[in-house]
């Protein structure tokens, strides 16, 4: 034992520092490890496969959370490397920049598939081979930036003028820069480094948690992979910006044609979220244009979509490949947001000849499903297609009965991390659709709703995880379900 190391006689306290062994790692970047009482120690940035040191910050009944030390060993299958971001330890974008691409991709295969067996207690399917990302860096196509006061006001180049813009430190609301972020879209930074250049030369402010006062809360840049242009949001503490109009041109020149839309929205409220409900357009489209694939979409500021662009259209590809669509068959996107995982289905089977009988898309705010139907006529699909609005368990449970003699087909869900209702679930299975395509961006709610699939007659037969976020610990996840016919 390192002679800087504590010997532990007795219970482990804050700031004892101690040596384990990391066995896995969490889908948040902490190596997991044992203490020498047996309790679970939490470190991150330590990787599977090293020996580490570090500082006991937090201890509770049942485990320690550690600070890193010291790396005391280490082998090639942890896949260490030195992170390409300068404030990878700091930022709280990325937990996975210290490890390389191919041990990121073995660390989120490994999760989804323990999940699945450990949760969900399903063992007889098959593994199909994680889908690598096309893009490791800059393929995020959107972006939130917060705003803060710089400290440092000129003290050196890259930290002078009084706005900070970057992300939240890790496990706090402090913000540090993102000059050189490895995620984020160059035509992002572009609008980005645009807006605070303008926002310094008209004296704006940034909002200040504690004294809720300032201008200037967060920062949202949308952008489209296809047209290389964006939509910024600047989310602010008050009504409009001060000489809004004056502002909104300098700002437009300085994005150089790459500024194709911006909004205001207003956030006078004293709390977390993110943004509220009150967008107001002050310049240009009030929709971005993108394609996935073969499929256009107007996405607007609040809409879900996905975030890895050229990666969604193989993530996409896949649960379309699923589906088995055939001739006739009717399709029931649910958490359909602006239609497109529904609406690629339907371009594509159009594509190879075969004619769907329906398409029927779910989602919970109306907003989201005008945008769809305006999106499947886009499309040429709006034939088909049917949107309504409403949570997804009481539209289905209102029309189970109508849905259920029209025989769906195929039902593809896409959920939030909390993922689905037992009730839904059971809605789903009394429709007795042939198919069921999961898409899943959390891997324990995920196992867990497949549980109850399987007690309601669906066989998990494929599973495809889909690293949609290179740098993150976060993992999209695909699945295939087939009906089985029960003796009821």
């Amino acid at each position: 034992m390192k002679k800087n190391v504590k010997e532990l006689s007795g219970s482990i306290k804050k700031n004892d520092t101690i040596i384990i062994d990391i066995d896995t790692v969490t889908e948040n970047g902490d190596g997991i490890g044992r203490a020498e009482d047996g309790k679970v120690v939490f470190c991150f940035g330590a990787l599977p496969d090293e020996t580490v040191s570090c500082r006991i910050i937090k201890v509770t009944s049942g485990y320690y959370i550690g600070k890193l030390q010291e790396i005391i060993k280490h082998s090639e299958r942890s896949g260490r490397i030195e992170p390409s971001c300068d404030v990878f330890y700091k930022c709280g974008g990325c937990v996975f920049c210290h490890a390389d691409y191919n041990a990121q991709l073995e660390f989120k295969d490994a999760h989804v598939h323990d999940c699945i067996k450990r949760i969900g207690g399903i063992n007889d399917y098959e593994k199909e081979p994680v889908m690598p990302s096309p893009l490791t860096e800059h393929y995020r196509n959107k972006s939130i930036y917060q705003f803060a006061e710089n400290e440092f006001k000129g003290n050196s180049e890259s930290k002078k003028g009084n706005l900070l813009c970057g992300f939240y430190r890790r496990n706090s609301h402090d913000v540090v820069s993102c000059d050189n972020c490895i995620i984020e879209d160059s035509v992002a930074k572009e609008i980005r480094e645009a807006f605070c250049k303008t926002a310094e030369a008209f004296n704006y402010t940034a909002y200040n948690e504690d004294t809720d006062r300032g201008l200037l809360k967060r920062l949202m840049v949308r952008t489209s992979l296809k047209n290389r242009n964006g939509v910024a949001v600047a989310v602010i503490n008050g009504e409009k910006l001060p000489r809004e109009k004056e502002f909104t041109e300098s700002l437009v020149k300085a994005c150089d044609s790459k500024l194709c839309g911006f909004y205001i929205n207003v956030h006078k409220n004293r709390n977390n979220n993110v943004m509220t409900d009150d967008f107001r357009l002050v310049y240009g489209d009030a929709v971005l244009k993108d394609n996935i694939g073969p499929a256009e979409f107007n996405i607007s500021p609040q809409s879900f979509y996905q975030v890895n662009p050229l990666q969604t259209e193989r993530l996409y590809e896949k649960a379309f490949e699923y589906a088995s669509l055939k001739d006739g068959e009717a399709l029931v996107d649910f958490f359909c947001g602006i239609g497109t995982i529904g609406i690629y289905f339907a371009k594509r089977a159009t594509e190879q000849g075969i004619k769907l009988r329906s398409l029927l898309g779910i989602e919970y705010t109306e907003r989201a499903v005008k945008d769809a139907a305006v999106n499947a006529e886009l499309n040429g699909v709006s034939h088909i297609s049917n949107f309504l609005a409403g949570d997804a368990e009481k539209v289905l449970g209102k029309i189970a009965e109508e849905v259920e003699k029209s025989k769906p087909d195929v039902m593809v869900v896409d959920p939030p991390r909390k993922g689905l209702t037992e009730n839904l679930i059971k809605s789903v299975a009394f429709c007795k659709p042939s198919r069921v395509v999961y898409v899943s961006c959390n891997p324990a709610t995920l196992a867990r709703d497949l549980k109850v699939f399987a007690a309601e007659g669906y066989k998990t037969e494929k599973v495809c995880a889909v690293d949609m976020f290179p740098g993150s610990g976060h993992c999209e996840t695909v699945v295939k379900m087939s009906r089985l016919e029960l003796e009821r």
